[in-house]
């Protein structure tokens, strides 16, 4: 995997383990002249940083949706998606790895608002507006 040298947006995303509800810092960073259709996806407690489309994390904010390495889903109480994370660790002696990790829904629209202000258009969808209507539902401002 290419590094990451200068990225575009660099952002910190609290994140939940599902299973064990302990608290893991997620970094993502967009590098629109490296990939402009992708995320880079760093946890604190993962050997490998996932390289995610974009269209997975947009989406998937609304539906299932499905990458080879990660979906994200929706999930009820409508304040939190669901990250399904697979990597196969073959060479740390692991066949498959699986993480679910759950995110705060209102936080990922942000950073994803933020991406979207340096030129990422790879999902038709409004960020501001999304923004909006989320504070409005849930009364954040």
């Amino acid at each position: 995997m290419t590094p990451i040298t200068n990225p575009a947006v660099a952002m910190q995303l609290p994140v939940w383990d599902h299973v064990t509800d302990r608290l893991v810092m997620a970094e993502m960073f967009y590098e629109p002249t490296r990939n402009p259709h992708m995320l880079r996806i760093e946890l604190e407690d993962w050997p490998i940083p996932l390289d995610v489309p974009l269209r997975v994390l947009t989406q998937g904010l609304e539906e299932p949706t499905r990458s080879t390495e990660m979906s994200q889903l929706p999930m009820r109480d409508n304040e939190h998606v669901l990250w399904s994370i697979r990597w196969n660790l073959a060479a740390q002696e692991r066949p498959v790895e699986l993480r679910m990790l759950r995110v705060p829904r209102m936080a990922l629209v942000w950073h994803l608002t933020q991406v979207s202000r340096h030129g990422a258009r790879s999902a038709r969808v409004d960020w501001d507006g999304e923004y909006e209507r989320l504070c409005r539902e849930h009364r954040w401002r």
